[in-house]
Formats: C-alpha cells, structure tokens, sequence
C-alpha cells in the first residue's frame, strides 16, 4: 500500500446503570426510571435484555447550575477563567457545557 490514512482515535462513551444515574444525581433510581419514561434522559437496553444504560454525558447534562440566567454569563466566566491553562477551543466547549440548553431567563434547578 502506498498512501497512509491518518487514524483518529475517540473516547468511547461512557455509559452507566440506573442506580449508578441516580447515584450521580443525587436522587432515588425510580426518578431516574421518571425521567426516561418523560424523555427528559435518553436510556437504552442492553440487547433484548432488560438492563438499561444510560449516557454518563446525558446524565450530568440534567446538573445545571442553580443560578438566574441573568448572572449565568458572570459565573460561567468565574468558572473558566479558574480553569488551567485552556486553549481557545477548550474555553469555548467548556463555556457551552456549561450554559443551559435553550437560555432564556429562566432559574436554572
């Protein structure tokens, strides 16, 4: 073979149980089970049987922070700005994380 292709290598997902969902959450695991039957968590089975994981990044997505969007900007700034050294990309994503989907004024909870 004479031409080479660059490989990228992705983290895979990290997926986790019920119990271990609530766990992070804080919560008991039939609040979690509340949430995936309101599609407010997106959960999947584990071929035909009845275990279900869930997306780790999708369980942390429901931690928001208990802040009025009005003073969202100031303390999204204070949290990347006392982050290490970041580079421009890693300041923009880590910005995004941490703002809520959607905006708006709404009390984050």
């Amino acid at each position: 073979m004479s031409g080479t292709q660059a490989v990228t290598l992705v983290e895979p997902q990290q997926y986790v149980s019920v119990d271990d969902a609530a766990a992070i959450l804080s919560c008991n695991p039939k609040t979690v089970r509340r949430a995936i039957a309101r599609n407010e968590l997106r959960a999947h089975r584990v071929g035909s049987s009845r275990l279900i994981r869930i997306a780790r990044a999708d369980v942390e997505a429901l931690l928001r922070p208990a802040v009025k969007a009005a003073g969202l900007d100031d303390y999204v700034r204070q949290i990347v700005d006392q982050a290490p050294q970041l580079t421009s990309e890693q300041r923009d994503r880590l910005t995004s994380l941490l703002r809520p989907a959607g905006g708006g004024d709404r009390v984050a909870s």
